[in-house]
């Protein structure tokens, strides 16, 4: 059973994870190095309206 209350959603772009959603508002942004590389190059984290950038 799945609690949708502590769910995580992903958005893909291809192979890319570019987001990932919680219910409770918390969200990580993933940002790459280059077109059509797979290397991190920025996360930015989400706690409701806090931003911090990892």
């Amino acid at each position: 059973m799945t609690n949708w209350a502590t769910a995580t959603t992903f958005l893909w772009d291809g192979l890319l994870m570019i987001q990932e959603s919680s219910a409770d508002k918390r969200q990580n942004l993933y940002l790459y190095t280059d077109e059509g590389s797979y290397e991190p190059l920025e996360r930015i984290y989400r706690n409701g309206n806090q931003e911090e950038h990892i």
